[in-house]
């Protein structure tokens, strides 16, 4: 006898633009799967119009459901028409959490802005994004690699962390950010030196 499998499923909603969508379609590609939404034309999906609803059959949130979310939230950003909402799927996609820290750190590379068509200059936009849907309580650190060597992007409430990425990696801080030049470091070795 073949026992049946219990399904999961999760929503995601786009709330309040229902009017701007035509239709929508997906394709999968290997274990990816993409939404499309065709907008009618000169409409945008506003990044904060987006949500996910995960939950077993008895509507149980469920961790593996959870995660087939996140995925799918991501890869919905990184396809999304605004360059600046795909330089955020991409961050998403990188992030590691530093308990200790409490600091979300996402190393970067010139790929993840070609692909996102995006400019560095749209980072601490990207920030203020993570820091209205994580909390002030939390640290930030964008890392990048590039010829040069590693440099940072960082904001934190935390003047401790503030001195200690400025003592490891100089460059300019204002207020709760600090700014680096590139250093002769890799982005995994600035991001070890910053939580040793």
């Amino acid at each position: 006898m073949i026992e049946a499998q219990q399904e999961k499923n999760f929503v995601v909603s786009l709330k309040g633009i229902a009017r701007r969508i035509v239709s929508v379609r997906y394709e999968k590609d290997g274990e990816d799967l993409k939404l499309h939404f065709i907008l009618r034309e000169g409409e945008k999906i506003p990044p904060g119009a987006i949500s996910i609803e995960a939950h077993d059959h008895p509507n149980q949130p469920n961790d593996i459901a959870l995660g087939g979310a996140k995925s799918l939230l991501i890869n919905l950003l990184k396809s999304h028409g605004n360059p600046q909402a795909r330089l955020l799927g991409a961050v998403l996609a990188k992030f590691e959490y530093a308990h200790r820290f409490d600091v979300f750190i996402a190393p970067l590379s010139k790929e993840d802005f070609l692909s996102a068509r995006a400019e560095e200059k749209t980072l601490p936009s990207a920030i203020s994004q993570l820091r209205g849907a994580f909390g002030d309580q939390s640290s930030f650190l964008i890392l990048l690699d590039s010829s040069r060597g590693a440099r940072g992007i960082l904001w934190s409430p935390s003047q401790h962390l503030r001195a200690k990425f400025h003592s490891i990696a100089g460059g300019q801080q204002k207020g709760f950010w600090v700014l680096t030049s590139p250093i002769p470091l890799t982005s995994a070795q600035l991001k070890h030196a910053f939580l040793s």
